[in-house]
């Protein structure tokens, strides 16, 4: 079974409740999800598929591009 990472950064808390749709879905088509804030993730290597969310506003949220970058290998 694929083991799936929603991640996400939230400024009010909207991103939080959509990052738990997603997993939802994801869990309803047979997935291992979880759900964690960007700064809960210490190591993305362990996970088949990785999403990545944030609020967008104003442009990719700081914390999500770092984590990007971070972690892009």
């Amino acid at each position: 079974m694929k083991r799936i990472l929603v991640t996400y950064a939230t400024n009010a808390g909207s991103t939080a409740e959509i990052a738990e749709a997603v997993a939802e879905g994801l869990a309803g088509n047979g997935m291992n999800v979880e759900v964690k804030t960007l700064d809960a993730v210490t190591t993305p290597a362990s996970y088949d598929a990785i999403v990545v969310g944030g609020p967008m506003i104003f442009g990719w949220h700081r914390k999500a591009r770092a984590f990007l970058t971070q972690h892009q290998a």
